[in-house]
């Protein structure tokens, strides 16, 4: 099996398992039918962090990773270097690079999101809206014990209806995530445009900035006023 697409199978297994969808082995070679939510890390959504381990891989994960066995909670804001940590164990447990990990995660987030979030993607009404929403629920989402060690990552630097341009600036380097996920934005809104990146770490940067050029927003979904 192909990493990327094992890697795909365990974040689809927790999608179908959240939604009460009884999965078979058909359609999950692995196993992972059997697991239940309860046995998955609990996922940070909207932080940008890829906490998604099925249990059978759980205590090699950690093991590979020196982090202690111990559950996730959204709500709750963990440091960087154990997000990290557990990062680079899940790649190594699923045989994938760094930017193939990115980009499932964004598959399987913006197949789960939407469902997850409703009321979030309605009342946003078009890509450009809940772009600008995401800073904001970010900044909102910790719980109160945990948002004196909340820390910016994430800004918009410019929203127009023709242009969208984020800045982004995190030590877990999940630029990627940002750039599929927008472009799978766009295309749940039935959005035509553009994802552009301008600068990246990755190439000597401070931050990265990732433009969204918009050409013809869905006319079901028009650009709030």
């Amino acid at each position: 099996m192909f990493p990327k697409y094992r890697m795909r199978v365990a974040l689809l297994s927790l999608s179908n398992k959240s939604n009460g969808k009884v999965a078979t082995r058909q359609e999950y070679p692995l196993g992972a039918a059997d697991l239940g939510p309860s046995d998955i890390f609990r996922l940070a959504l909207l932080r940008g962090i890829v906490f998604v381990i099925l249990k059978q891989g759980a205590d090699r994960i950690f093991e590979l990773s020196g982090v202690a066995r111990q559950r996730f909670r959204t709500e709750v804001l963990y440091p960087d270097e154990l997000f990290q940590a557990l990062l680079r164990a899940s790649i190594a447990f699923y045989g994938v690079d760094d930017a193939t990990a990115q980009e499932a995660f964004s598959e399987y987030f913006m197949e789960v999101s939407p469902k997850m979030f409703p009321a979030i993607y309605n009342k946003a009404g078009n890509a450009r809206a809940l772009f600008e929403m995401v800073p904001v629920i970010h900044k909102q989402w910790p719980s109160a014990a945990s948002a004196a060690k909340f820390r910016q990552k994430l800004w918009i630097e410019t929203s127009s209806e023709e242009r969208l341009v984020f800045k982004y600036a995190s030590p877990n380097r999940l630029c990627g995530v940002l750039h599929h996920v927008a472009e799978r934005v766009l295309t749940y809104y039935e959005e035509e445009g553009e994802v552009r990146e301008i600068e990246c770490v990755n190439r000597g940067t401070t931050s990265c900035r990732i433009g969204v050029l918009f050409s013809h927003p869905s006319p079901k979904q028009p650009i709030r006023s």
